[in-house]
């Protein structure tokens, strides 16, 4: 399957959320996206499919993206792939930073997501024919 047809797995619990994200992404070009209420069931759909990257909230109930990316990581050390994970934060302060980084999240941005900043974050991790 070519990068371009991989979906962006979006896990955040609040649909409003889920649709602004969903309306980004498609400006930006991504238009094959997943969405998930929270960590455990994005985990579930991560072992049947492949996905471009994830942007996931830190906060959800069940399971949060700081548990997620953990189990991602773990299955990562058997598989020696990597998964590219964005997390969400209500905030941006440096100990959210960091904790985001110790729980192996690649980047991080805040709510309300902003299209220029998605976009910013994105671009590193695009194929270059959609770059």
């Amino acid at each position: 399957m070519s990068a371009q047809a991989l979906p962006v797995l979006v896990v955040e619990d609040n649909e409003m959320n889920q649709q602004l994200l969903l309306r980004q992404l498609q400006r930006i070009g991504l238009a094959n996206v997943v969405l998930a209420a929270n960590g455990a069931e994005a985990l579930a759909w991560l072992e049947q499919k492949s996905c471009l990257f994830v942007i996931a909230d830190c906060q959800m109930p069940e399971m949060d993206g700081y548990e997620m990316t953990r189990q991602i990581r773990l299955r990562e050390r058997v598989t020696g792939e990597h998964l590219h994970i964005i997390a969400l934060t209500a905030s941006v302060m440096d100990d959210d930073r960091e904790r985001c980084a110790l729980a192996g999240m690649d980047s991080h941005i805040s709510k309300p997501t902003q299209i220029a900043v998605l976009r910013e974050k994105l671009q590193q991790w695009l194929p270059a024919e959609m770059s």
